[in-house]
């Protein structure tokens, strides 16, 4: 993560274009949440790409493949956490305006690729061992649901403004 330079930049839903979601993709429940969530923000004119990580050996057939979605797994990994795809490197280089990891905060391979990314803002549960990844931290517990974190998520990034330096 260090050797990686981004532009840091404080980034409202509002400022927002182009939003990069990265969330646990192994339950069909939380995978549909998701879905319904980049409708939401797809809806408030926003583009969004995701990235899912599956913690099965085989991707689940519930996993639609479709545009500005990756799904990857431990499989495409490394021995050094090098990504083995394509279109896992061009998600953590793409410059997203905004980064939201909705993934529990003990799932390491989601937190290594939203630590990498280049996106302007990022956002993510608080954990403190973690607070180098992320510039906007929600604090709850990994026990609250997905559903509830995307509104917090969304209630926050509605609230921030872009500084009158950055515009």
């Amino acid at each position: 993560m260090s050797r990686r330079e981004r532009k840091k930049m404080v980034m409202g839903l509002n400022d927002a274009n182009k939003i990069g979601l990265v969330f646990d993709a192994s339950e069909a429940a939380d995978y549909r949440l998701t879905a319904n969530y980049v409708k939401t923000l797809q809806d408030m004119g926003k583009k969004v790409q995701c990235m899912g990580y599956v913690q099965q050996k085989k991707l689940p057939g519930y996993l639609l493949h479709q545009v500005n979605w990756v799904f990857c797994q431990k499989k495409d990994f490394a021995w050094n956490l090098r990504m083995k795809t394509n279109l896992m490197n061009q998600f953590v280089d793409d410059q997203l305006d905004i980064l939201i990891d909705l993934s529990p905060s003990t799932l390491f391979h989601t937190k290594f690729i939203a630590g990498i990314s280049n996106a302007k803002y990022k956002v993510g549960r608080f954990n403190p061992e973690q607070v180098d990844i992320f510039d906007l931290l929600i604090q709850v517990s990994d026990e609250v649901n997905l559903e509830d974190l995307m509104n917090h998520v969304i209630h926050y990034l509605k609230i921030i403004k872009k500084p009158e330096s950055d515009v």
